[in-house]
């Protein structure tokens, strides 16, 4: 068959250079994949076939794509940031970013697709301060009602009420929830990518000989 000698020549590469995964680490990258295939002596269609030929090796594909888009994200706000303060390098460095940031929703179209801004709410100080003082009445008025009761109990008991202690201080750390769910939605595809690499010995392309 024509195409065995280019499939073994591929397969060998692969191999020598560290397995599938190493291909699927360019793409998450941001690495184009027709420069990929130029590296391996391989047609674009070709590398993207064999990258793409079981359901496996498709959600490896759509893994890498999806981190390739933070690549992309970063790349356009480095290729801004370097760029000379030309008119002419400034349009260039615009238009190679931009392109960039159009990849990237379209690798991730969940992450930087257009989104519809959510409902807000618009208070003033003056309400801000007011729920402040109302939350401090509320607040005492609990403490009080507490201290009330427990030396109610002890008059009944005929004992001395013994103080609480107060809850030892913590340190609250307010996270977006935006950012919450961008680390969870990482972490899962890590997992995920970590799965499905371990289990793809099972339909790598084997060495055919004549």
């Amino acid at each position: 068959m024509p195409g065995r000698p280019i499939l073994k020549l591929f397969t060998a590469l692969v191999k020598a250079r560290g397995g599938f995964a190493v291909l699927y680490d360019r793409i998450a990258a941001g690495e184009a994949v027709k420069a990929i295939a130029a590296d391996y002596q391989v047609s674009r269609p070709f590398l993207y076939r064999e990258l793409t030929k079981t359901e496996k090796a498709k959600e490896l594909y759509r893994l890498a794509q999806q981190e390739a888009a933070d690549a992309l994200a970063e790349q356009a706000g480095e290729i801004l940031d370097n760029a000379p303060e030309e008119r002419d390098a400034i349009r260039k460095a615009e238009l190679r970013a931009n392109h960039r940031k159009w990849l990237a929703t379209v690798f991730d179209k969940e992450k930087f697709g257009e989104s519809k801004p959510g409902p807000t709410v618009q208070v003033t100080l003056g309400q801000l301060h007011l729920q402040a003082v109302s939350d401090h009445g509320v607040i005492q008025q609990a403490k009080a009602d507490f201290v009330a009761r427990q030396a109610k109990e002890a008059e009944l008991a005929g004992t001395t009420p013994v103080k609480a202690l107060p809850p030892p201080a913590t340190e609250m750390v307010t996270v977006p929830k935006a950012e919450l769910e961008r680390l969870r939605k990482l972490a899962e595809l890590n997992r995920e990518r970590e799965r499905l690499e371990r289990s793809w010995n099972d339909d790598e392309p084997e060495d055919e000989t004549p």
